[in-house]
Parts: structure tokens; sequence; C-alpha cells
């Protein structure tokens, strides 16, 4: 399990802010195809971010980013009750409270790194700071098209 699936439980994340551009759905079922190759009897929620797919543990953001390989703002896979979101979004803000030896609290941009992996997955980090406070805070925007800029 990742750093970032006991983020919440802790209530460490003071904000994670996402600007919904789209929210795709797939029964567990689906998932359990698409991932492991077959359709099996027990097939559940395992936590937010993972479905079990008869013991096989299935992260639900590699199952979008799999599953939607032409959107350029999937941001996130979650997990409901019975079925998985993949959430597409322009913007993500994030900021965590960090505690003593917090791997995600080191180095600014390997904490907000390992944040995008699982909450942004293709968005690009547009701003990154750690605060006195011990607070990190990641600031994730859609990718800039260069041809579109005009100098």
């Amino acid at each position: 399990m990742g750093c970032l699936f006991s983020l919440s439980l802790n209530a460490k994340v003071l904000t994670d802010d996402i600007y919904i551009k789209d929210v795709r759905t797939f029964s567990f079922k689906d998932v359990c195809k698409k991932m492991v190759g077959k359709v099996y009897p027990l097939i559940g929620k395992e936590n937010f971010a993972q479905v079990d797919c008869m013991k096989e543990k299935v992260d639900a953001t590699k199952f979008c980013a799999k599953q939607l390989p032409e959107d350029p703002y999937l941001a996130r896979g979650k997990v409901l009750d019975d079925k998985v979101e993949c959430i597409s979004s322009t913007r993500v803000i994030f900021k965590y409270r960090c505690k003593k030896n917090d791997s995600l609290c080191f180095d600014k941009e390997i904490g907000c790194f390992k944040v995008r992996e699982k909450l942004a997955n293709r968005l690009q980090l547009a701003h990154s700071s750690l605060r006195d406070k011990n607070v990190l805070s990641c600031y994730f925007d859609k990718a800039q098209d260069l041809d579109k800029i005009s100098i």
C-alpha cells in the first residue's frame, strides 16, 4: 500500500481540490477483466484506490490510465462501493501537513511527484512548496501546448 492511501486515514490532508472536467465509470467486472484477464465471482472494493479481484489487487488509477490512454486530463481513479470512477481534471490543488520523518516531505518536488502519481496522474506540476509550518503544497495544471504559445 502506497503512502497516499494512509494520508486521508490519518487526516493529514489539508486540501485535495480537484477541478473535474469529466468522470467515466466502469464496473468492477470491467476492471478485473482488463487488468487481470479474468472475471471472478468475488470482486470488491479493497479501499478507495484499489479493487480486489479475488485476492489480486488492482490500482484504480493504473486501470484508468490503461483504459483511457488518449485522455490528457486523467487525474485519478477512485473506487466506489460497486464501480470505479476515472476522473479527468484541469487542475488539482493538494496540501498536506507533514509529520516528523514523513517521506513526502523530505523534498518538495519528490513529494509532489509521489502525489501526482496517485492524484493528478497526467497533469503537470506547476508549483510546489514546503512551508515552515511543515505544509507541503502541490499545484498541478493541464500541460501547456507549446505549439499554441505565441512569443
